[in-house]
């Protein structure tokens, strides 16, 4: 008779293809056919299954989800939870990437997004899953429906329509703040994503549609065979002319090739698509031209996967400064760090060669900033002392933890407007009812 495992064996979604199943969605999905929440089904299987010299914090694993790149929990959660079910998982993470790629800027961590066209096709499928694709920090489209993908935080519904922290379901695919399935709470239509973002997604597509078995034969040295020839054949050689005809910092090139660093998957795509490169190809120690590069439909531009441009040699002073100085006119004036990003500068170039300019562009920055906390404050001053009254109607106990879940409105010690806002709140609430600083809070 075969052992009983812990839960229930639930195959992965999508296994073997560019369409699998993300470990988060994973665990989300078996999570729900054990009428569970994922923070019990966790608790549960680390009991049985222990991690081995790691002190897991379900909390801020939870919240950040980084298990789906070279971690090594991520490795160690998913040998758990095949013993735990008798399923293989072994698609559902990058982990068999590791050591062709650079650890950084890899998978995405708290910043869940997902294809809104996917998720309102069921495929035989009740619920929609999240797909690894998605996990990747690079793919901001849907190779299959070519729309971009949407960010998981945002919601279509009402206020009142939304449910309280506590009731809020934790699936990929349902709207976590008022648990519409496949985002139906949002009603606007997709956005059609461009060109270059629909040829990064389908590459890294290609990428997870590649056989495990193909991938284990492929190692650092035969990825270093391919850029070099990448090199050769493209440019001429020059391991500088190649980084910067790329986009990328003139070190780049030269530090893969010659082995001083691995390679990261956006830098890798965007040379790829500058040379016209089969990056599946290119991990197997050769150079393939690519003929289904959009760069070859329309007129020369820079592709920028990476996050960090180098281009800071085409902004001459004068530029800079008239940017700057629109800046501080617009409606929601960004930071010097968000400006320098923006314009592919080193955030000290304005604050050391345009020393007033910075600093009107920074306080224009701080007075937003303070605009949009008031205006946080004030939205949840409104929603907790709402929560109060529907407390003392319903003659139930108020304190802070029953006003955030009435409110559904959580007072995160990060969110200091909503910190100040609960705490102004309850000090008012305990003037006019007359109870002490520090005793619990009944309805009068």
């Amino acid at each position: 008779m075969a052992k009983r495992t812990l839960f229930y064996p639930q195959p992965l979604l999508g296994q073997d293809t560019g369409d699998a199943q993300s470990l988060r969605s994973y665990i989300e999905r078996l999570a729900l056919s054990h009428n569970m929440k994922p923070r019990g089904l966790l608790d549960t299987l680390l009991k049985e299954h222990p991690l081995e010299d790691l002190s897991a914090d379900l909390h801020q694993l939870q919240k950040r989800w980084a298990v789906h790149g070279f971690a090594e929990v991520g490795a160690q959660l998913q040998s758990r939870l095949e013993a735990a079910t008798g399923s293989s998982l072994a698609g559902a993470t990058l982990m068999r990437y590791k050591g062709l790629f650079a650890s950084v800027n890899l998978t995405r961590a708290n910043d869940p997004v997902y294809c809104p066209c996917c998720v309102t096709e069921s495929e035989g499928a009740e619920l929609p899953y999240g797909r690894l694709l998605w996990e990747v920090q690079c793919v901001e489209a849907c190779p299959v429906h070519r729309v971009k993908l949407r960010s998981a935080k945002l919601c279509g519904a009402q206020p009142e329509e939304r449910l309280p922290a506590n009731q809020r379901p934790s699936l990929s695919g349902v709207c976590i703040q008022c648990g519409s399935v496949g985002f139906k709470c949002l009603a606007k239509e997709p956005l059609p994503a461009t060109g270059d973002e629909i040829w990064v997604a389908s590459q890294v597509r290609r990428l997870l549609d590649l056989p495990i078995e193909r991938v284990a034969r492929c190692s650092a040295e035969s990825l270093r065979t391919g850029l070099t020839e990448l090199v050769k054949c493209v440019y001429g050689g020059s391991v500088v002319r190649a980084s910067q005809q790329a986009g990328l910092s003139r070190a780049s090139v030269y530090t893969w090739v010659a082995g001083e660093i691995l390679a990261g998957l956006p830098g890798l795509l965007q040379i790829c698509f500058h040379a016209k490169a089969d990056v599946c190809a290119l991990i197997d120690g050769v150079y393939r031209s690519l003929d289904s590069s959009p760069a070859e439909k329309s007129p020369p531009r820079r592709l920028q996967v990476v996050e960090r441009t180098y281009n800071r040699s085409e902004l001459n002073d004068d530029q800079i400064r008239e940017l700057l100085e629109a800046a501080a006119t617009e409606a929601e004036p960004p930071s010097l760090m968000q400006f320098a990003r923006r314009h592919g500068l080193n955030v000290d170039v304005p604050r050391q060669r345009f020393v007033r300019e910075a600093a009107v562009l920074a306080a224009a920055n701080a007075q937003h900033m303070q605009l949009v906390y008031e205006r946080r404050y004030v939205e949840a001053v409104h929603a907790y002392t709402a929560a109060v009254q529907a407390l003392l109607r319903q003659g139930l106990s108020v304190h802070a933890k029953s006003i955030q879940k009435q409110s559904g409105v959580v007072a995160f010690s990060q969110n200091h407007p909503r910190v100040r806002a609960l705490q102004e709140v309850l000090s008012k609430h305990r003037l006019e009812t007359g109870e002490e600083k520090g005793g619990r809070l009944k309805a009068a």
